[in-house]
């Protein structure tokens, strides 16, 4: 039973079999026998690549290939559950995951994903797999290739031949023991095949074999083997073995030649044997622009060749060369040659060095040099190419060279080459020659400073003298002028707050979109509106200014008394052709007038009164001031409001206004005023209103006005100044008046001007208890006046509820009531309801419930 659990487990492991090479040569694989028989002598892992189920040893250079480690314990079954270690070369790939660690599935295989580090590395690395069964470490390595490096060729199948004697490559049957003669068979992916027929045929005169027929089926490595011994102790004499057999349907054959008995023998070395080809063909020298390769060939001790081993080419001065790969590590061939590519370093690199080259055979490293000589290039420049004719001013122009290496262009290695300009750009400033030996960049005349010029370009080159040309530019075009900016876009009238000047600029332009200074441009006002001037305050004709270095001209506009949209026009005066409006300024606002101000209030009645219980500090309500000039227009963004109060605090005591309108926010402590009547007075400087009688939008002498007087907050709302006790605003002004809109009376000025505007609101708090007084009551409807102690409104926002009973059970139904909760008021407010179905004994239930929760309930019966 367990010989055939030993051929389940190396069965499954036969891809795994196939890349567990690496450590040695392909003609020297392990096994014996036409049946696989498991080595239980030590613990084993098998390792190999595998890339879409197919054994590889190359890293997929555009996807991911897996490393494939098979653990096996010593009685030869797998080992599930049990932690690989991989390990590979950093700088040629990376591992997924990065650690390397997995562990074995239920069939002893653990794998990690391989991919390429980079897109431009290239090389030979290897792979280890290590794990610990049962306290002994098996580990197994594997050599692989990444990039372009040289690998195995695997187009089609092959057979190895050779001989051992106690597990060491021999050509000399044992004269008193049994020599083993091994074939390996591969298929054209380079996979070992198992059960496959081989066919030894050797001279009968001179060995025998077991079996005597000479065939036996290869084993899961690819391993067929069959024992040979000396005929008699008479047979010597050198004689050819052959071993032959069919790969999906290819014939293969090889022999092997051996000595029996007294016969000369050789057992040769393994050995590495370099040699440097310029052009394909062998030599000491490497010459700039050549295809030079450093080719090594490696044999095993019978003078096979070595596939798949890495080999580390180096040099001794990398001044004079550069390996492709740069790791200078590649694998060998099915021929047993490696090959790594080589470029003088530089074009000025000269002298004579050494090639090493590496690998380990048989245990054994291996090492061979190759002494070269490198000579410097002769580099020089010509043809420089700059087209025909004229460039236009900010076009653009191919421009090229070519570079010769000893005379002849650098077809074959590549020339850096530097572009200059005099005057605008090269882009790319450096490039490399193209296979014709030439180098190719673009100028582009780019600043207005190579206008009407001639621009020189120069071409140069590491060992080379530099290049020169000339490119005439055409002269700069004025094509354009541009209106750039109003600013600010709105201004006031004359005389109000705010901005009264614009400033109005344009932009003199060339074709390419660049600015042109010292060209003149003429400026005027297109609608001639009252007062509205340009340059300097009061004048109205044409202006002619200079463009600036980013050609610019601005001027000044200044605003009249009537709102409008104000137009300039700008012409150039060496071509009146070209010509440009303003398109966005906006000539708007005066100050603010007392007709236009308004102040209203987010909640008029806050629950923060006492009726002989505590009351609540911290109640808010936000206050809105909105006003306008007198022709409606919103006032100036930023225009300062001052806010007082009576009670409580408003936060902040000034606003600024936005869109002209601001707000402040009142709230409740301190002193409560016993009738429960609070005063804000909103005030900011404006003009006094006055009848436009001449319709020119300003006072003019003699039309009619409203003389205000100081402002004052009217502390107990009955129109008459208290000089003592309620707050006025200190200003000028005696005249005798009466005093309107709150003014203090005989404190005008008799003259229309700038003035306070004003304007004061109540705002109520109230204790939350509701006071009822029924006006009206039928079982049809009923009428009922609610107010607080101090008959003022209650809290904004007060719930209303009305419910009709019977003393039989029957339902009294208030079908509609014309609030359900008391509005945003300050004065007491009358609750209407609609009855249905009520009689007399029955009664209705009316309810106010405070924003705070202070319910209040009026009973009335009928009738």
């Amino acid at each position: 039973m367990q010989y055939v659990k030993w051929i389940a487990a190396w069965l499954l492991a036969m891809v795994l079999a196939a890349c567990g090479g690496g450590g040695g040569s392909a003609g020297t694989p392990t096994g014996s026998g036409s049946v696989p028989v498991p080595d239980t002598s030590a613990p084993k892992v098998l390792l190999g690549l595998v890339d879409a189920g197919v054994a590889v040893n190359r890293v997929n250079p555009n996807g991911t290939t897996v490393a494939r480690a098979t653990v096996y314990d010593k009685t030869g079954a797998t080992v599930a559950g049990l932690k690989v270690t991989f390990t590979a070369d950093a700088g040629l790939v990376v591992m997924t995951p990065a650690s390397g660690v997995v562990l074995t599935d239920a069939n002893g295989v653990a794998e990690v994903a391989v991919k390429r580090a980079s897109v431009s590395v290239e090389g030979a690395g290897t792979l280890t797999a290590t794990a610990e069964v049962a306290g002994v470490t098996a580990t197994k390595s594997f050599d692989y290739t990444v990039g372009n490096a040289v690998t195995p060729d695997t187009a089609t199948p092959k057979l190895l031949l050779g001989m051992l004697d106690g597990g060491v490559a021999v050509n000399r049957v044992n004269t008193n023991g049994t020599t083993v003669v091994r074939a390996t068979v591969y298929d054209k992916t380079g996979v070992p095949v198992s059960g496959l027929k081989v066919t030894f045929v050797a001279d009968a005169g001179l060995v025998t074999m077991t079996p005597s027929t000479g065939v036996v089926l290869t084993d899961v490595n690819g391993v067929a083997e069959v024992p040979v011994k000396r005929a008699s102790n008479s047979a010597e004499g050198a004689g050819t073995l052959a071993a032959s057999t069919v790969v999906d349907g290819v014939s293969l054959t090889k022999s092997f030649d051996y000595t029996v008995g007294s016969a000369i023998s050789t057992t040769p070395t393994p050995k590495v044997a370099v040699q440097v080809y310029n052009n394909g063909v062998a030599g000491n020298r490497v010459t700039l622009g050549s295809t030079s390769v450093a080719r090594a060939t490696v044999k095993d001790r019978l003078g096979l060749p070595v596939v798949g081993k890495i080999v580390t080419f180096t040099t001794s001065d990398t001044s004079l060369l550069v390996f492709s790969p740069a790791s200078g590590r590649v694998l060998t061939n099915d021929s047993g040659v490696a090959e790594v590519g080589l470029s003088v370093a530089s074009l000025s690199a000269n002298g004579a060095g050494a090639i090493t080259a590496s690998a380990e055979v048989d245990g054994a490293t291996e090492i061979s040099k190759f002494d070269f000589q490198v000579s410097s290039a002769n580099v020089s420049l010509s043809n420089l190419s700059l087209g025909s004719g004229s460039l236009a001013l900010y076009g653009n122009r191919p421009v090229s060279v070519t570079a010769l290496i000893n005379g002849a262009p650098a077809s074959a290695t590549p020339v850096q080459v530097t572009f200059s300009a005099s005057c605008g750009t090269v882009a790319p400033g450096v490039a490399l020659t193209n296979g014709n030996g030439v180098a190719n960049t673009t100028y582009t005349a780019g600043q207005l400073s190579c206008g009407g010029t001639a621009v020189t370009i120069t071409a140069s080159a590491v060992g080379a003298a530099p290049v020169s040309g000339t490119l005439s530019i055409g002269a700069a075009q004025i094509t354009n002028l541009q209106f750039v900016q109003a600013l600010p876009q709105v201004i006031y009238l004359a005389g109000s707050v705010g901005a009264n000047q614009s400033m109005v600029s344009f932009k003199v332009l060339d074709s390419s979109g660049a600015p042109l200074q010292n060209q003149a441009v003429e400026l005027s006002l297109v609608n001639q509106a009252p007062g509205v001037t340009i340059n300097t305050i009061g004048n109205t004709a044409p202006v002619t200014l200079t463009s600036d270095s980013a050609g610019l001209v601005t001027v000044p506009v200044y605003s009249g008394t009537v709102p409008t949209s104000a137009q300039v026009r700008a012409k150039l005066v060496s071509n009146p052709n070209l010509t440009a409006l303003s398109n966005v300024l906006t000539i708007a606002v005066g100050r603010p007038v007392q007709r236009s101000l308004s102040l209203a209030a987010e909640k008029l009645s806050l629950e923060a009164g006492f009726q002989g219980r505590a009351y609540t500090d911290g109640l808010t309500s936000t206050i809105t001031l909105s006003m306008a000039d007198r022709q409606g227009n919103p006032v100036p963004n930023g225009t300062e409001v001052n806010f007082v109060t009576s009670y409580g605090i408003l936060t902040p005591a000034t606003c600024i206004t936005t869109d002209s309108r601001c707000t402040v926010t009142h709230r409740t402590q301190g002193t409560r005023p016993v009738n429960g009547r609070v005063a804000i007075l909103a005030y900011t400087p404006g003009e006094e209103d006055f009848v436009d009688a001449n319709g020119n939008n300003v006072y003019d002498l003699g039309e009619t006005f409203v003389d205000m007087g100081n402002a004052y907050r009217d502390d107990n709302f009955d129109d008459v100044f208290q000089s003592t006790g309620e707050f006025r605003v200190p200003r000028a002004g005696s005249s005798t008046c009466a005093g309107a809109f709150k003014g203090v009376p005989n404190t005008c000025d008799g003259l229309w001007g700038v003035v306070d505007i004003r304007d004061q609101m109540l705002l109520i708090w109230s204790d939350g208890v509701a006071v009822f007084t029924v006006l009206s009551k039928s079982t049809a409807a009923i009428s009922v006046l609610v107010n607080d102690f101090n008959d003022n409104s209650l809290p904004t926002g007060s719930a209303v509820s009305a419910v009709g009973s019977g003393p039989d059970g029957t339902k009294c139904t208030v079908s509609n009531t014309n609030y359900n909760a008391i509005p945003n008021t300050t004065a007491p407010v009358t609750i209407n309801l609609t009855l249905k179905d009520c009689f007399n004994s029955d009664w209705v239930d009316l309810s106010v419930t405070s924003v705070l929760g202070k319910k209040t309930t009026l009973r009335m019966f009928f009738p």
